[in-house]
């Protein structure tokens, strides 16, 4: 009987993955809303957002970490903790935005993403956080499926602007507890 191992590692991104991350980046973004997005707006922000230079000045921001997963040799995907203003409607004060979570599709159901998570509700822990906020746009509901299984809740919207399209994105937020864990 033939069994199938996936390794995985999670390491913190370093200045030298800024174009892993910006090519990683495009690609997933643009995979994920192409056909819902016009393809000159997608591809104008995608370039924009996810270009080498963008993603060296994030890697070195204060507050910032990248954490990258690989399996069996390839990148998986990747997660963004930012400790950035809160909107209006997270009234935690000691809340840390993730950012992104991405992951290329060939890798989802795998357990990644919930890895990947984890990782960064053990991070916000470290930095004496005690919860995490996200914004997802309201038209992926894969997305919002995972974070409501983690215990995301509903608490805003926002707009968001990609290219000359105005979406809705949904504000998500879930208090930290010291037995986190991905079991």
């Amino acid at each position: 009987m033939a069994s199938s191992f996936m390794a995985l590692e999670i390491r913190v991104a370093e200045a030298s993955d800024a174009a892993l991350l910006a090519e990683f980046g495009r690609r997933t973004f643009i995979d994920a809303f192409a056909g819902q997005i016009s393809h000159g707006d997608l591809t104008a922000f995608a370039d924009k957002r996810f270009g080498v230079r963008q993603q060296s000045a994030e890697l070195a921001e204060p507050g910032t970490v990248f954490f990258v997963a690989s399996s069996d040799g390839q990148t998986a995907g990747y997660a963004k903790l930012s400790e950035s203003i809160s909107p209006s409607c997270i009234t935690d004060a000691q809340a840390i935005e993730l950012e992104r979570l991405y992951l290329h599709g060939k890798w989802q159901g795998r357990g990644i993403a919930k890895a990947l998570l984890y990782t960064c509700f053990a991070e916000a822990r470290h930095r004496v956080r005690s919860g995490i906020w996200l914004d997802v746009w309201d038209q992926n509901t894969r997305a919002q499926e995972f974070y409501r299984r983690h215990t995301f809740e509903l608490v805003g919207e926002r707009p968001y602007v990609v290219g000359n399209e105005t979406q809705r994105h949904l504000l998500m937020y879930r208090e930290l507890e010291n037995k986190d864990s991905p079991g």
